[in-house]
């Protein structure tokens, strides 16, 4: 004869599985907002939404690994990446990302296909202002023109972030010239 034990804990209730059911976390503000969750082998993604009234600061971290093949995302409403961080040698450190990031609706995916516990923390403040306006062009063919250089300096201020990775620009030259 012999007798047979067996068990079970429950994990972490986690994200959702796919970005058509990721755990609402709301619109993001100055109060935290943590989850807790688990990913490995079995269920490698987790995704969570969250909302943006204004041109915000957004600060995501992620703690509470228990080894360092975690990865972090944050995707545009159509899926997306604007934003990612990669793990750190030490599981104890966690993980943190910070964007600026417009008004919006927006995801974040944690992934590991090691098993792990994590906790995962999201904040936003409002930045002051508007958001910046890019004056570059966003692809080849769509350059912005500066005209013939010249010995005189063409200055610009422009902007490139998570929501404009690219600044191109196009110019003429009269002559072989050094540009600098």
């Amino acid at each position: 004869t012999y007798t047979v034990a067996a068990s079970a804990t429950a994990l972490p209730a986690a994200g959702g599985s796919s970005l058509a059911s990721a755990q609402n976390l709301g619109t993001l503000g100055t109060v935290s907002t943590t989850q807790s969750g688990w990913i490995g082998a079995i269920a490698s993604n987790d995704y969570y939404s969250f909302t943006l009234s204004d041109l915000s600061s957004v600060a995501l971290k992620f703690s509470g690994l228990s080894n360092n093949g975690a990865y972090l995302y944050v995707l545009d409403a159509s899926g997306n990446q604007v934003g990612y961080a990669t793990p750190t040698y030490d599981p104890a450190q966690p993980i943190t990302l910070n964007l600026n990031l417009a008004a919006g609706h927006y995801f974040i995916l944690v992934q590991d296909s090691s098993n792990t516990a994590y906790t995962l923390t999201a904040t936003s403040d409002g930045v002051t202002g508007t958001a910046p306006v890019a004056i570059s062009g966003t692809t080849l063919s769509t350059a912005n023109l500066l005209g013939a250089l010249t010995s005189a300096p063409v200055v610009l201020s422009d902007f490139v972030g998570s929501s404009e990775p690219n600044g191109w620009y196009q110019f003429t030259l009269g002559s072989l010239s050094d540009v600098s």
